[in-house]
């Protein structure tokens, strides 16, 4: 039996960015082979062509990408970041997430604080460390590119 090819990392987190958003009942899914590391996406505007896999949602060699709740990077990876950047901030951040629109007032507020690009530094990182926390879990080979 051959070694599976490993999937590029980096074209996993691209893949992980198309993922739907659960709150908007978005349709287009993504799949990973766990034998060539291809990634195939079931919509076909996304993709210009139907999906090449019959099934490909009960296919055992495929695996569905998770979303951000998937991987728990909603407010969990907010209130992480809370905790190392701005500890003393919790009552103002708790309030920011206490009505519709939070996502929006939590950028606004990290870029008035000028703390905006090491949120979205920490947003990757997580990602990319639960992406592949998520990859040895499911047994799909990854290549970091290191």
């Amino acid at each position: 039996m051959s070694t599976p090819k490993k999937s590029k990392l980096d074209e996993l987190e691209w893949a992980f960015d198309l993922q739907p958003d659960p709150d908007f009942g978005e349709e287009t899914h993504s799949y990973i082979s766990k034998l060539t590391g291809e990634i195939v996406h079931d919509d076909e505007a996304l993709s210009g062509e139907p999906c090449p896999v019959e099934d490909i949602d009960c296919h055992p060699d495929y695996v569905h990408l998770p979303d951000k709740f998937d991987l728990d990077l909603g407010q969990r990876l907010v209130w992480r970041f809370v905790g190392i950047e701005i500890p003393g901030l919790e009552p103002m951040v708790r309030d920011i997430f206490s009505r519709r629109g939070a996502y929006r007032r939590w950028k606004d507020f990290l870029e008035g604080n000028g703390l905006l690009d090491k949120w979205y530094t920490f947003e990757n990182e997580s990602t990319r460390e639960a992406l592949v926390d998520w990859c040895k879990a499911n047994d799909v080979p990854i290549d970091s590119g290191e």
